[in-house]
């Protein structure tokens, strides 16, 4: 596993105010755009669960070298976070993937707590990652959350899988 300014710097190269344009012919979200910023990292990774700081002094913190993956390790938290900190991998996988499905969440499937419109779901030996997207305007939707849970039971039951046909980075 990386260390965590790895993780922070990748993100920033890759995904740091760039929009990605995705279009699918399912026509309720025939076209759309996810767009990423670097003070979505902290949370996407879990560590509001150990740090009550705010984004940007998280990041800062991590640039500095006071919070590092080792650091990391020693927190009694830690375990509910280490399968966030694959995020970057998780999503450079699904923006390289030739196939790519996501799922719209249907209204039933919405309640819960995130209130996602749009998941990428993948099940990698006994775990399920979900990167939930919300919608923020009319196509935009934005990264609110990525966590993964050992389960056999299928998410989103309810929902649409839909197959993206074209990504565009902008």
């Amino acid at each position: 596993m990386r260390e965590l300014i790895e993780i922070v710097n990748e993100f920033k190269t890759v995904y740091h105010q760039r929009d990605f344009i995705c279009t699918t012919s399912y026509m309720p979200i025939n076209l759309f755009i996810i767009h990423f910023d670097l003070k979505q990292l902290p949370h996407l990774l879990g560590l509001h669960k150990i740090y009550n700081s705010n984004p940007i002094q998280i990041l800062a913190n991590i640039t500095k070298g006071t919070i590092t993956k080792e650091k990391l390790k020693r927190n009694k938290n830690y375990g509910d976070i280490k399968d966030r900190l694959v995020c970057c991998d998780f999503l450079n996988k699904i923006f390289a993937a030739d196939e790519k499905i996501i799922v719209y969440i249907a209204e039933v499937d919405r309640r819960n707590t995130m209130r996602l419109d749009i998941a990428f779901y993948e099940s990698l030996s006994n775990k399920k990652y979900v990167l939930g997207l919300r919608r923020t305007s009319d196509k935009t939707y934005v990264p609110v959350t990525f966590y993964a849970v050992k389960s056999t039971k299928k998410e989103f039951i309810k929902s649409k899988r839909v197959k993206i046909n074209q990504i565009e980075i902008l």
